[in-house]
């Protein structure tokens, strides 16, 4: 069931239960989504590319290096066949943390309305959304910044969001995507993004593997440096 809202309240839909056959005009309506820290965001991955790209030159490098006197050797096409095959994974997982979703809430009829009371006030009178805490109401969250509900399985009323302070598994707004995402883990200095997801999911997946890629092309290296003379 759903409301238009009246012309004083420019546009703004309100779900009273979030069904289906939603009206975006609502959501098109709402205040624009905070902008993320692009300049940090760019000095951290550009920190993330340099370090990938170096431990890759690095690892290739010494395994052709040491491959260039013993291409006769069965094994050293094994080793270079690992070393390539790891620096490919790892370049793709580097493009799977930088450009996929790492589970971020979108805004949508069901995820923004009802708008809480105090919210729905300022947006009414265009007045900008500054000094209110989230909103905790039946087992979930109503973000401030994004004007998104969310679930709030941990039930932490009265917790605030810019803490360092969250459960595994929760949603969580970054302060510097200046997002809401699913299942947070940390915010990653090193690629400038979001690590989120379930076991594999989100970015969880390209982050994980990305530093098993790491730890493998240094033994692989370093290996076939020790063996590929034998």
């Amino acid at each position: 069931m759903q409301r238009r809202a009246r012309p004083e309240e420019h546009g703004l839909l309100v779900l009273e239960n979030g069904g289906p056959g939603e009206d975006w005009a609502g959501v098109e309506m709402l205040p624009p989504m905070p902008p993320p820290e692009r300049c940090e965001q760019c000095a951290e991955s550009s920190c993330g590319v340099t370090l990938v790209l170096a431990l890759i030159c690095v690892f290739v490098g010494l395994t052709q290096a040491a491959a260039t006197s013993s291409m006769e050797k069965p094994k050293t096409w094994v080793f270079l066949g690992l070393i390539y095959a790891e620096a490919i994974v790892a370049l793709v997982c580097l493009l799977g943390i930088l450009c996929a979703d790492p589970g971020t809430i979108q805004r949508s009829p069901s995820t923004c309305f009802p708008l809480p009371e105090q919210v729905a006030e300022l947006v009414r009178a265009g007045r900008p959304i500054e000094g209110l805490r989230n909103i905790r109401e039946n087992g979930r969250s109503f973000c401030v910044r994004c004007l998104v509900w969310r679930p709030d399985p941990q039930g932490r009323a009265g917790s605030d969001d810019d803490s360092d302070e969250f459960e595994e598994g929760e949603v969580h707004h970054c302060s510097t995507c200046q997002r809401c995402v699913r299942d947070f883990d940390h915010h990653c200095g090193v690629f400038g993004r979001c690590i989120a997801g379930k076991g594999f999911a989100g970015t969880m997946g390209y982050f994980k593997v990305i530093i098993s890629m790491g730890v493998a092309g240094c033994v692989t290296s370093f290996g076939f440096l020790l063996v590929g003379h034998f």
